[in-house]
């Protein structure tokens, strides 16, 4: 008789649940608004380029997960974003750190090249930080100006990652009334604001002059007026002679007084060198004057349309 031994093996183990889903959340904690040099917010004629962090945390509200982080101007192809204000447009773009060369893209557009990555444990939180910057010296008019950063984060790989959060972050910046004068006849200086005419020894037709150069984002008005009056009188009066002087800007003489009295008025914005203004002084019939050192103070003042 044959007989058959049959052996049942039955195995016992756990069976694979559903994965643990990945699910992240953004919390901004910076300020978004772009304080510029010593928080006047944004100069348009200062040549320098001020960059603001823009922080932020990620975590991981459930499972553990690998990510990668997305952030850029909204809306923006090309990485450089537009704040908006009554005045005009202000470009801006995003940065993993200042004067980083990389402009950084959000979204679906963003190349490994403009991601951060990280990974990241149920419950746990990673603080990051990027940097923004306007550009300098863009003329625009005062007011306010706004424009929306997005951030995002995806699990997984670049190109294949799964969305899982996403934020936009509004930036804004004030833009001033600017209005500036100066005598420097190089690069335009606003501290330089004095200037001398010298004119040794005086002869009737002398002349002497200097340029004046100003410039606004908003357009200005500029007004001049004589301490002695329109003459120029003695440094120690020894009696009352005084040298006559004609005074013109552009080639338009001005009757100048001890009162303040407008000569230019320009309604538009101007370049970072500004505008050039010819002031001259011509010499008048100084016939009976006596010997001495004369001078006059003239106060030259310029204000801003807004």
């Amino acid at each position: 008789m044959r007989r058959f031994l049959f052996l049942l093996i039955i195995v016992l183990c756990d069976a694979p649940g559903p994965a643990q889903a990945c699910a992240l959340s953004i919390e901004t904690t910076s300020t978004t608004s772009f304080a510029g040099a010593a928080g006047r917010g944004y100069d348009v004629f200062d040549p320098t380029t001020y960059f603001q962090p823009l922080t932020f945390r990620v975590r991981a509200v459930e499972g553990t997960c690998p990510f990668y982080i997305t952030a850029g101007p909204a809306n923006s192809a090309t990485g450089v974003g537009q704040l908006l204000g009554t005045g005009g447009t202000l470009s801006f773009a995003v940065y993993r750190e200042a004067n980083d060369a990389q402009v950084l893209r959000a979204g679906a557009l963003a190349t490994a090249a403009e991601v951060l990555t990280g990974r990241l444990k149920e419950k746990e939180t990673a603080s990051y930080q990027l940097t923004y910057a306007i550009p300098p010296q863009q003329i625009v008019a005062a007011g306010a100006f706004t424009g929306d950063v997005e951030i995002a984060v995806y699990e997984g790989n670049v190109g294949s990652g799964v969305l899982r959060a996403r934020q936009i972050v509004p930036l804004s910046t004030m833009v001033a009334a600017v209005t500036e004068l100066s005598f420097a006849q190089g690069q335009f200086d606003p501290n330089v604001g004095v200037y001398l005419l010298n004119f040794n020894t005086m002869h009737r037709g002398d002349i002497k002059g200097v340029t004046l150069h100003t410039r606004s984002n908003g357009g200005y008005r500029i007004y001049l007026r004589s301490v002695n009056g329109g003459v120029m009188r003695q440094l120690v009066p020894l009696d009352n002679s005084a040298v006559p002087y004609t005074l013109s800007v552009d080639g338009k003489t001005i009757p100048i007084t001890d009162s303040d009295i407008q000569v230019v008025s320009f309604p538009g914005a101007t370049s970072p060198s500004g505008n050039a203004h010819r002031v001259d002084v011509l010499i008048g019939d100084i016939a009976g004057v006596a010997a001495g050192d004369y001078a006059d103070l003239i106060s030259i003042s310029i204000y801003s349309f807004r």
